[in-house]
């Protein structure tokens, strides 16, 4: 059963608010979409839509449109449609159906939210004391705990990978919980989870050989099925996953699992996204199934891939993490045991 990914933070101040808008734009994964932005006057639409375009790295200052309906950005279009009634409101958008890239609309409580097909959905609540942001990603589908556990049954997945997926999955929402503390971050929550529970779901078609070692002792179906999906989706490990993600509907988990290992050796899998880089992080705090530091997982990496000895891509990936990192929890490694 597939759900949907939510999020809500408070926002008291208008920078914070601005803040919230510029984490937005580090959660997407279309180029064309509709955000649809709601609250009552004076709520903050504006300063938040102000965030989101320089998240996208706009340049120019977005401004309320609501004499002119509808500016124009490069890669935004932002329209107002506080001067119109609810039929002038669904004309209007008719005729704008044909303008590609992201839509960002204010009062969309004009609208009929149900006819406008996937979009992401913020509303604004400017209570007396506090400012509170919900946000509902309601343009890409999340499998849930129930489908997970099934695709984990099906591909047989090795006990000491079950468990590791497990430790990174709640460093995972750890992190999430620890970063919407310090920061007004929107984000995917339930979509983060789902990756982070699937990251390593078809690990196996990477193991150089089936034979027993330790508790890994699998049996002639394991080895069958592995075989199978082996075949089925080929390797890494990393774009396996991600084709059979996307082959169940579920491309953007697919797209956030892609890049969990930071960084291959030909320097193509960079994280770019929130979640992408969320999952990265805690997938290289987890060794194992234990919770390690950086430099821990780092000595086991060059020890494991590089046979002892470390070169220019292995100090680039433990750079990357550090760099992620650092943009998160700028206070240092945050603690991920509890």
């Amino acid at each position: 059963m597939s759900i949907y990914s939510d999020s809500t933070l408070e926002a008291p101040t208008s920078e914070e608010t601005r803040v919230s808008g510029r984490s937005l734009a580090k959660s997407l994964y279309d180029q064309n979409l509709i955000i649809l932005l709601t609250g009552e006057l004076g709520a903050g639409k504006t300063t938040f839509a102000q965030g989101f375009a320089e998240g996208l790295g706009l340049t120019d200052r977005v401004q309320s449109p609501t004499y002119a309906l509808e500016n124009q950005y490069e890669r935004l279009t932002h329209i107002d449609l506080y001067r119109l009634s609810s039929e002038q409101a669904k004309q209007f958008l008719d005729h704008s159906s044909d303008v590609h890239g992201i839509k960002l609309i204010e009062w969309a409580e004009r609208i009929d939210r149900t006819v406008i097909g996937p979009h992401i959905h913020v509303h604004i609540d400017d209570r007396r004391d506090k400012r509170i942001i919900h946000c509902d990603f309601l343009d890409h589908p999340v499998p849930d705990e129930h489908e997970i556990d099934a695709w984990i049954r099906d591909v047989r997945l090795p006990a000491h990978i079950e468990r590791h997926i497990r430790q990174v999955t709640a460093v995972s929402d750890r992190l999430v919980a620890q970063l919407q503390k310090r920061f007004p971050t929107l984000l995917r929550r339930q979509a983060l989870h789902a990756a982070a529970r699937s990251h390593d779901l078809l690990r196996f078609v990477d193991f150089k050989t089936y034979h027993p070692d330790g508790d890994f002792n699998p049996s002639d179906d394991d080895v069958r099925r592995w075989t199978e999906l082996k075949i089925r989706y080929g390797t890494p490990h990393e774009e396996a996953a991600k084709t059979f993600l996307t082959e169940h509907g579920y491309s953007v988990i697919g797209d956030i699992v892609s890049t969990h290992s930071g960084i291959d050796l030909t320097g193509t899998k960079t994280p770019i996204t929130t979640e992408q880089k969320l999952l990265t992080y805690a997938d290289k705090r987890v060794l194992f199934d234990q919770i390690v530091s950086l430099d821990e997982r780092y000595a086991d990496f060059i020890k494991r891939y590089g046979k002892g000895e470390e070169n220019e891509q292995h100090r680039k990936w433990l750079s990357m993490m550090k760099n992620i990192e650092r943009e998160f929890f700028p206070d240092g490694s945050p603690d991920v045991t509890s």
